[in-house]
């Protein structure tokens, strides 16, 4: 189900179909994963830090992450490296970057994936108010191997729900702040999203 949520486009819609059947219902026939494979995601070591305006994707709206992003590798042994140019539009930005020298043979996901579950509103002491849900799949050998929501408050301009690894929230932050960006005249206050 986590999967075939997030091949729907954001804040509902129909779902994407592979061969005129539902994705959700062929993720496990051999076809269907082969495709799934050609969806973009994050390397799950990447810690994106700055928005890259001017990068040479051909469309960066449809990074991953939402855009393009510079960060810093996390993988054992790179821990705090900046990775070059290259390796960031080429691996760090688009997961399963299995030509990346940086990437530990023992790891739990490949990659990683998030979607806009929905905005809706919400009651805390009597107010009303609108909260992002952002759904994400990590995944291992292109099958899900973890999946859950997070939820970040508009009005609080928090996280109410956080996931527990800090390099899936950094990116979560990206791609919220992404989304809001591109989905919104006003995105409202990001305060509390990490720079």
């Amino acid at each position: 189900m986590a999967v075939s949520r997030l091949l729907q486009p954001p804040f509902g819609g129909r779902f994407h179909r592979i061969n005129g059947k539902p994705a959700s219902r062929l993720y496990n026939d051999q076809h269907s994963r082969t495709w799934l494979r050609k969806l973009q995601m994050a390397c799950p070591f990447f810690l994106p830090v700055e928005r890259i305006e001017n990068g040479n994707w051909m469309h960066p709206a449809r990074l991953p992450l939402g855009c393009g992003w510079s960060g810093r590798c996390t993988a054992p042994g790179h821990d705090g490296e900046t990775p070059d140019s290259a390796a960031i539009e080429k691996f760090c930005n688009l997961g399963y970057a299995s030509g990346c020298g940086n990437l530990p043979s023992e790891r739990a996901w490949d990659a990683v994936r998030f979607g806009v579950n929905g905005k809706r509103l919400t009651t805390r002491n009597d107010e009303l108010g609108h909260t992002i849900e952002i759904r994400y799949v990590c995944e291992r050998n292109h099958l899900p191997a973890e999946h859950g929501t997070m939820e970040f408050d508009l009005a609080t301009s928090e996280w109410t729900r956080r996931h527990a690894d800090p390099r899936i929230q950094a990116m979560a932050d990206s791609f919220l702040r992404a989304s809001l960006t591109r989905n919104a005249p006003n995105p409202g206050p990001t305060s509390g999203l990490q720079d």
